[in-house]
């Protein structure tokens, strides 16, 4: 049985941030005129055949021993506790949460999954097959147990690779109104408060995120995330 490619839907699935569309929160602020990063504006390095290997390896087994079901969006979620971020954080952060759009809607899937830890790239492969599967859409690498492991892992990994030779669908775009709340959390992680959006011929969705960065050398990666309905307050000031 051959291996199902990654479809359009799958990318923006499972891609690092817009997978949070998929059980994204209520209607977050809509003050500010959201940002469209430019598909032109993703100059991040992909992620080689090598280094994808592991992480497809990992995503497979992970989807066939792990519950299911998407977790709902938290109800009156509170932030960790952490102090305001210095300006040089804050616009670091924010500076990956750009690309990470500008990727997806350059629909460079390989390219997004640099801009995560290798923790956060499985999850959202995983989170963003099962989200295709459940609308009723071919995902990518769909198992099947007439397929030889290796095989398996290798399509996967040029079907992921295939998705940086595709052009998305102009009319489905996908950005931001604000990152704030930004904090130092006490593991040295940072996290903020995304208010995304997603646009569909003409049409806007909004959704909420809390997400989590780790710091990589100069850059911070995404390292988690968590679709909120309500966010309580940390009492930090973002920083000026």
């Amino acid at each position: 049985m051959p291996v199902r490619p990654v479809t359009a839907a799958t990318v923006a699935a499972a891609t690092i941030v817009a997978g949070l569309l998929l059980t994204g929160g209520a209607a977050a602020r809509q003050a500010a005129t959201p940002i469209i990063p430019a598909a032109a504006e993703c100059t991040v390095e992909p992620l080689s055949r090598r280094e994808l290997r592991p992480i497809a390896a990992a995503a497979l087994a992970r989807d066939e021993t792990s519950p299911a079901a998407p977790s709902p969006p938290a109800r009156g979620f509170a932030p960790p506790a952490g102090v305001p971020a210095p300006p040089a954080v804050v616009t670091a952060v924010e500076r990956t949460v750009r690309l990470s759009f500008a990727c997806l809607n350059a629909g460079d899937l390989p390219a997004a999954l640099a801009l995560s830890t290798t923790d956060w790239a499985v999850a959202s492969l995983v989170a963003g097959r099962r989200a295709t599967e459940a609308a009723g859409e071919a995902s990518a690498a769909t198992p099947a147990p007439d397929v030889d492991p290796e095989r398996r892992v290798a399509a996967y990994v040029a079907a992921i690779q295939d998705t940086a030779r595709t052009t998305p669908e102009a009319s489905q775009r996908q950005g931001f109104r604000a990152l704030r709340d930004v904090v130092v959390l006490s593991d040295g992680r940072v996290s903020a408060l995304l208010e995304g959006v997603e646009t569909t011929g003409g049409e806007e969705r909004p959704f909420t995120a809390y997400v989590f960065f780790r710091r990589n050398g100069d850059r911070y990666l995404i390292d988690g995330s968590i679709a909120v309905e309500i966010v309580a307050t940390t009492g930090a000031t973002p920083a000026t």
